[in-house]
């Protein structure tokens, strides 16, 4: 039952990314739900459960991209392995500005990876189009949205928790 609720939990997060880089406009066409999934879970200490998430949505996004086959894959697992490098090695605690961090470092070296390899598929003959603005347009975009919305879950569930820690203690304090 667990494995498929996990497996029905990767095909929605990758459909509703799908869906979100299809249907938004695009500045925030460019968020990457993938991204902001992998990096919750390996921050909150489930990183072998991240790598096999991240194998299986890299899976899962290749049937329905255009790329050749294995430039998502990669990619999701280059970036999940240096944003568990970060997290284990830099960042001590986990902190609403850390897991920023992380996921700010994970998109990043994700589009980056993703743009590396289309120029090695570049050059082995296929015709590819992209300039070096477009190519950092891209990287920025990715990467300043997807931290954006991730700063806004990691605020969200900030305040959340202080106004619910607020009310226990307020509930506590007065039936005393």
């Amino acid at each position: 039952m667990r494995l498929l609720l996990a497996i029905l939990a990767v095909i929605g997060i990758v459909a509703l990314h799908i869906t979100l880089a299809t249907t938004l406009p695009w500045p925030f066409s460019a968020l990457n739900i993938t991204v902001i999934a992998l990096a919750y879970l390996l921050l909150t200490r489930h990183a072998t459960l991240a790598i096999a998430t991240a194998f299986c949505m890299g899976i899962v996004m290749e049937l329905y991209a255009v790329t050749p086959f294995g430039v998502l894959v990669t990619s999701l697992v280059v970036a999940l392995t240096l944003g568990s490098i970060i997290a284990s090695y830099l960042i001590t605690t986990i902190s609403p500005l850390g897991m920023i961090a992380v996921t700010f470092t994970m998109a990043v070296t994700y589009r980056i990876c993703f743009l590396v390899l289309i120029g090695i598929i570049a050059l082995s003959g296929k015709q590819v189009a992209i300039s070096t603005g477009q190519a950092l347009e891209m990287i920025a975009t990715e990467g300043l949205t997807t931290t954006a919305l991730m700063a806004l879950i990691v605020g969200g569930g900030t305040v959340l928790r202080r106004k619910t820690r607020a009310r226990l203690s307020t509930r506590s304090f007065r039936s005393l």
